[in-house]
């Protein structure tokens, strides 16, 4: 999920029911469901240069300054873009995807102009990227369970940190950073039939917590001093926490299934 800082609008990404956006002033009471092309699942979403960016499983990445039906264009068709991620503190937007197609990294420095990024030493299908302000690196996984690092995606290789996770979904995978580096948690979800992923070492290794839950989506939420994780089990705990990465807490939910995950201002 994703929240525009210029305006009160928050956005999240719904793997086939389209792309669903409500006002922070509402605090989602209303919410609209749109969907740019009816034959595309929306896999992620980001926000920055004053507009959300959708990825979706059909090359195309979509750009809206508000969110709402109409005003959804394409603004790059060269790649399938599974994971996208806006990083404020380089005001860039990378997306990872399938390398088949055309580059598996795509960036832009002004959310308009897209271009080819590294993805020397990259295997399989990528399906999520997140950068790591703290330790100054991007990381991305694949849809075989690996985990990569690079300090830039314009230049260099990326390095493959760990290899032993479970295949990971094309459309529900996720990872999340808590800041400050050392043994911050690294927490990455499938999207499968994989439970929750947590390194503790920057990367190099991972655990495997919750098992037999179907987890879609993960952030970290700042106010709370929390991972949120959603799985995609029809379940009053659509919702579980934790302050760690690794120690997880079940909230009460509407029965049902909970696919995204937005953070916005306190």
């Amino acid at each position: 999920g994703a929240y525009n800082s210029t305006g009160t609008r928050y956005s999240f990404a719904g793997r086939i029911g389209g792309i669903r956006h409500f006002n922070s002033t509402d605090k989602g009471v209303n919410i609209t469901i749109v969907n740019p092309n009816s034959g595309e699942n929306h896999c992620s979403i980001t926000a920055g240069f004053g507009n959300f960016f959708a990825g979706t499983n059909n090359r195309n990445l979509y750009k809206s300054s508000t969110a709402a039906a109409s005003s959804w264009t394409s603004v790059d068709a060269t790649q399938r873009p599974y994971g996208v991620w806006y990083d404020s503190t380089l005001n860039q937007i990378v997306t990872v995807g399938d390398g088949s197609l055309n580059s598996a990294v795509r960036y832009s420095n002004d959310g308009t102009n897209f271009n080819d990024g590294v993805e020397t030493n990259l295997t399989g299908t990528m399906v999520s990227v997140v950068r790591d302000t703290s330790r100054g690196l991007w990381y991305a996984c694949n849809n075989t369970g690996d985990f990569f690092s690079i300090a830039n995606v314009t230049t260099g290789s990326w390095t493959a940190l760990y290899t032993s996770m479970d295949a990971f979904s094309l459309e529900g995978s996720h990872i999340a950073v808590k800041p400050g580096g050392g043994t911050a948690p690294i927490v990455c979800t499938g999207g499968g039939t994989t439970g929750i992923w947590t390194s503790v070492n920057g990367g190099t290794t991972f655990t495997e917590y919750q098992t037999g839950v179907t987890f879609v989506d993960v952030v970290w939420s700042a106010y709370l001093g929390l991972f949120v994780a959603s799985n995609s089990t029809v379940s009053t705990t659509g919702i579980y926490t934790s302050p760690d990465g690794i120690t997880w807490t079940g909230r009460t939910t509407p029965n049902g299934q909970c696919w995204g995950l937005v953070v916005g201002p306190a």
